[in-house]
């Protein structure tokens, strides 16, 4: 007979209770090795949650600028950087930016506003934790685009902006009234 026949249930029980006596340190290391990667893990979401945080403002700010050409709250380009930027501040974006509003096509069906922005990634980041020779020079830009619409009698914003388009009265006086015998 072999050892192990020979042991009754009540030595069994012993040796399995002294070995997981002796892995009484087992959670403590582990949790020395995983908690770093834990903490590495939720600083990269809180990082990525700030990165896009701005993106999301930048976003909204040339938007908003654009809007604002297009319906008169901003009068020239300059204007419209002016908002933007004052947008970007209010919503409290981190970076520094860049931000640049063009026309195209003025006095055509197709005039557009643009207005760009852009910081540069580790501007963006609450803690530049990567080294550029890894990351680089990455640059967070957005672009929003808007038409211009004609002015009409209720809308004369085209009109202010330095006869950047034609104004363009529409008749009400096609309304035909149908009858049916």
């Amino acid at each position: 007979m072999g050892m192990a026949d020979r042991m009754t249930e009540k030595s069994k029980r012993r040796l399995f209770i002294r070995r997981r006596g002796n892995k009484r340190g087992a959670i403590a290391i582990e949790f020395a090795l995983i908690f770093p990667i834990m903490l590495i893990v939720l600083f990269g979401i809180v990082e990525f949650a700030s990165i896009m945080f701005s993106r999301h403002v930048m976003f909204y700010a040339a938007r908003e600028a654009a809007r604002g050409y297009v319906t008169g709250a901003a009068l020239s380009t300059e204007e419209t950087v002016t908002l933007a930027e004052t947008l970007l501040s209010d919503g409290n974006a981190k970076g520094t930016f860049t931000v640049t509003a063009a026309t195209d096509g003025l006095g055509t069906s197709a005039a557009t506003i643009t207005v760009s922005i852009s910081t540069p990634m580790a501007d963006a980041a609450l803690v530049n934790a990567y080294p550029d020779e890894l990351v680089g020079d990455q640059t967070m830009s957005v672009t929003a685009s808007m038409y211009l619409e004609e002015s009409s009698e209720n809308n004369t914003s085209c009109g202010k902006k330095k006869g950047s388009c034609t104004s363009k009265k529409s008749s009400d006086n096609s309304k035909k009234k149908s009858s049916k015998k």
